[in-house]
């Protein structure tokens, strides 16, 4: 049986919400989200620098390398904009 294991991107290989919340109460000065000025940040900050800044969960990469040699391991993510798509894919 040829089994499939999807793994999200974002809190599970990348801690990307660290570095976007933590510049996002900076700029805001509040802990409430706003949908819109959080999404207005990410384009702001750039997907390419955010993933640059962001900590590798659990040496995650390395265990998805190893799962991948006997499994089929895909990556799932939300995307809110090309860019952040584009960036991920080339982090990958």
């Amino acid at each position: 049986m040829n089994i499939k294991i999807y793994i999200d991107f974002d809190g599970v290989i990348l801690d990307t919400w660290e570095i976007i919340f933590n510049k996002y109460q900076k700029r805001y000065n509040t802990n409430k989200i706003n949908e819109k000025n959080i999404k207005k940040l990410m384009l702001e900050l750039g997907w390419e620098s955010i993933l640059k800044d962001s900590r590798e969960i659990n040496n995650s990469l390395e265990k998805i390398k190893q799962l991948n040699k006997n499994q089929n391991v895909c990556v799932l993510s939300k995307v809110n904009s090309k860019e952040e798509e584009q960036a991920k894919r080339k982090y990958l």
